[in-house]
This record gives structure tokens, C-alpha cells and sequence, in this order.
């Protein structure tokens, strides 16, 4: 009967300590995915006036088509959201990977670049932005001048013909250190006899990387790249950080465009229209995702 008793004591804490955990996670889940979604469908037919929300019919669906055909801003917006996707795709992902590779071999100064590659990270953004800027200004167009001889005479932020490759840049260099430690993290779980082997059998280290490491690690990469195409259409490129309200529409994406009628002076009569548009580009991306999900899902099976 002891033996009972105590069973049923355990089996009861064992609850209480799940359900504890599982309180605040479920709340958040039903607050700000249930619940913000529930209400970016109300929200769609509406809108905001004299200080309530009033039904609108189909009008907020006709105002997105009509700025999707014509507006300039949004056409930029939608360019620019494709090209930093992309970008951070073929760039930062190749180059967190391999600066993961560098230091979970243990090359000379792997400690030293797994910090300097994760201290970015320590900052608050705007903080990070304002440096950058001044870098930007000041090192990299004396860097460029001595190594390839150009001469960048406003500095390579301020100087309107750089300034999007500024961006881009700082794109780069915040989101690579980021993702670091997490592919390090993967490849921590690959054993040590698996690369020893390839060294015995004459593989180089990018030969490695290439064909033992990356397929071994290819579950994380999948998650980054799903991730990535979702969030394709909430990035807003540090836009916010670096110019406020201001920037320049050619530099915008779709979520710095966002952002800024949100952010702006009366925003609020915006967020039916934000909530309609945030759902048409749901309902395109939606299908999108979960394609590539099933194509990477075949290529991991031919590359295991």
C-alpha cells in the first residue's frame, strides 16, 4: 500500500511541475498567434473611424490589389523583400556555416572568432546600427582605397550610391553570428570518429564540410530556410534602426513598409489595412512553404 501511495504522490507532482511549464508557453500561444490572427481577420473587414472600428466590406482587399498594381513604394517593397531573403540565403547562411566549420574543427583562434562573431549579438541593435554607421563612413572607404584603389569620397553609408550595399552588408554581418552558434551546436552532435575517418581515408577539410558535415547538419539548415521563407515578408532590414520613418521607399521591404504605417502618426486607422494585406501575402506563402518543405524533405533523403 506504501508502495501505491507514493507512486500516485509522484505521478501527481510530476502534473503539477508539467503543467506549470506548460502555462505560460499555451498562454503566449493563444494570446499572440490564436488570438492576433483572430483579429487580423476581423480587422480585414474593417475600418477605423471616429475611434471605433466600423465594418468595411471587401473595400481593404480592393485598396491592397489597387496599391499592389500601382504603387511604387509597395513594388519596391516587395523587390527588396525577395532580394534580402536571398541574399541572407546564399551569403549569411554559407558564411555562418563555414566560420561553424572553422571553429568546430578547432582551427587556430577558434575562440577568438567565436567570440568577436557572437559579441554583435551582446548589443541592442540601435546601438549596433550607430556603430556600424560610423565604421561604415569612415573604415571601410579607407580600406577600399588602399587595397583596390577606390575612392569613396562620402563614406560608403552616406554616399547614396553605396548606401543599399550598406545595408546589405550590415544585413550580413548582424544575422551571421546569430545562426553561429546554433550550426555549432549541430555539428557538436556529429561524432568525432565520423571526420577522423575522412581524414584516414584522405579527405580535405572543404571536402568534409561539403559532403559529411552539411548532410549531417541539414535538418538545421532546413529549419533556417523555412523559417527564413516565412518570416520572408516581416524582415524589415534594420531600416527602422538605421533611418527611423525616413528612409529612402527604393531601400523598403515589406516589413519596413509595415513598420512605418503602424509607426506613423495615425496609425492606427492602418491597421485594417496592414491586417489585409499581412493576410493575402499568408494566404501565397502558406502553400510556398510548405512545398519547399516537401522538396527539401526529399533532397535530405537523397543526400543522407
Amino acid at each position: 500500500m506504501v508502495k501505491v501511495k507514493t507512486k500516485r504522490k509522484i505521478d501527481r507532482n510530476d502534473l503539477i511541475f508539467i503543467v506549470t511549464l506548460l502555462i505560460l508557453p499555451t498562454l503566449q500561444f493563444c494570446i499572440f498567434y490564436i488570438g492576433t490572427n483572430l483579429n487580423s481577420f476581423a480587422l480585414a473587414f474593417q475600418r477605423y473611424e471616429n475611434g471605433k472600428y466600423v465594418p468595411n466590406g471587401w473595400e481593404n482587399f480592393r485598396q491592397v490589389f489597387s496599391d499592389l498594381a500601382n504603387s511604387q513604394e509597395v513594388h519596391y517593397a516587395l523587390k527588396n523583400s525577395f532580394i534580402v531573403y536571398f541574399v541572407g540565403l546564399l551569403i549569411a547562411v554559407p558564411i555562418a556555416i563555414t566560420f561553424a566549420f572553422y571553429i568546430y574543427k578547432k582551427f587556430p583562434f577558434f575562440r577568438t572568432f567565436k567570440v568577436l562573431l557572437y559579441l554583435p549579438q551582446l548589443l541592442s541593435l540601435l546601438t549596433l546600427c550607430l556603430l556600424y554607421r560610423y565604421f561604415a563612413d569612415n573604415a571601410i572607404p579607407d580600406v577600399m582605397n588602399k587595397l583596390f584603389g577606390i575612392n569613396i569620397v562620402s563614406g560608403f553609408y552616406s554616399n547614396k550610391e553605396t548606401q543599399y550595399a550598406a545595408y546589405m552588408l550590415a544585413f550580413v554581418l548582424f544575422g551571421a553570428g546569430g545562426t553561429l552558434l546554433l550550426y555549432l551546436g549541430a555539428m557538436s552532435g556529429i561524432s568525432e570518429s565520423v571526420t577522423e575517418a575522412a581524414e584516414i581515408d584522405g579527405a580535405g577539410n572543404f571536402t568534409q564540410l561539403v559532403y559529411i558535415v552539411v548532410p549531417l547538419i541539414f535538418p538545421t539548415i532546413k529549419t533556417f530556410f523555412i523559417c527564413g521563407m516565412a518570416g520572408l515578408f516581416s524582415n524589415q532590414f534594420n531600416l527602422f534602426y538605421f533611418e527611423g520613418l525616413g528612409a529612402n521607399p527604393k531601400y523598403g521591404t515589406i516589413g519596413y513598409y509595415f513598420y512605418k504605417l503602424i509607426a506613423e502618426r495615425g496609425g492606427r486607422q492602418n491597421y485594417a489595412y496592414v491586417a489585409t494585406f499581412g493576410l493575402l501575402l499568408s494566404a501565397m506563402l502558406i502553400p510556398i512553404t510548405l512545398i519547399i518543405n516537401k522538396l527539401m524533405d526529399k533532397w535530405q533523403e537523397k543526400i543522407s
